[in-house]
C-alpha cells in the first residue's frame, strides 16, 4: 500500500514529477537524492526553505519546491 509521494514541482506543471513509496525511509531517501541533485546543479539563486521534507528554492528561470507528502 502506498503511504508517501515525494512531489518534485516546477512553475510548469508540465514538469512536475511525483514518485510513491511505502515506507517513509524510503520516500525520504528519494527525496535526499532529488535534492542534493538540485543543490550539484548550481543554479540556485535563493533558497526559501529548506527542511528535512520539504527543500523550496529559486533558481534563475523557475522555482523547484520539493516536498514529501503522507498519503
Amino acid at each position: 500500500m502506498i503511504k508517501f509521494a515525494v512531489h518534485q514541482t516546477f512553475d510548469c506543471m508540465d514538469y512536475n514529477e511525483h514518485f510513491y513509496f511505502e515506507t517513509f525511509e524510503d520516500a525520504h531517501k528519494k527525496f535526499a537524492e532529488i535534492r542534493q541533485s538540485i543543490i550539484d546543479w548550481g543554479s540556485i539563486t535563493e533558497i526559501y526553505t529548506d527542511e528535512f521534507e520539504s527543500f523550496y528554492v529559486q533558481e534563475p528561470d523557475q522555482s523547484i519546491k520539493l516536498y514529501i507528502q503522507d498519503i
